[in-house]
């Protein structure tokens, strides 16, 4: 499973976990999966950590725009609009891979409004997403 369904303890988060091998598919279906999920609060802010060792190869950024704005969407017309936020963990800012998912992020950005951010680790990137 490409995603694990996880809340913060003060549940004013939905998270997605995105890890391991993100394929084109995968991306679509568990954001499906995750917006029917009985523990998704679509009221909630709504984040997709990115694991920094994911194998980003059949990454399809297209799709992603597309899922997110989707989700976006739904949401919107559901409750009337939530935040999603993007935290890219990466083990190391100099991983070429997560740069340049960065750089191509960038544009993701600009056309669904989802902000992107990488983080060193867990903590910090919660901290931000709880800002």
């Amino acid at each position: 499973m490409p995603y694990k369904v996880d809340l913060s303890p003060d549940r004013k988060l939905n998270c997605w976990w995105l890890t391991g091998h993100i394929v084109t598919s995968d991306i679509v279906s568990s954001m499906a999966e995750m917006a029917a999920h009985p523990e998704f609060l679509p009221d909630r802010n709504t984040i997709v950590f990115i694991d920094g060792q994911a194998d980003l190869s059949a990454f399809d950024l297209s799709e992603f725009r597309n899922a997110l704005a989707q989700v976006k969407t739904q949401n919107q017309s559901i409750r009337g609009g939530v935040n999603i936020r993007c935290a890219i963990l990466s083990g190391s800012i100099a991983d070429q891979g997560i740069l340049g998912l960065w750089e191509a992020l960038s544009s993701v950005g600009e056309t669904t409004g989802v902000e992107f951010r990488i983080f060193m680790n867990e903590k910090t990137a919660m901290n931000w997403l709880l800002d």
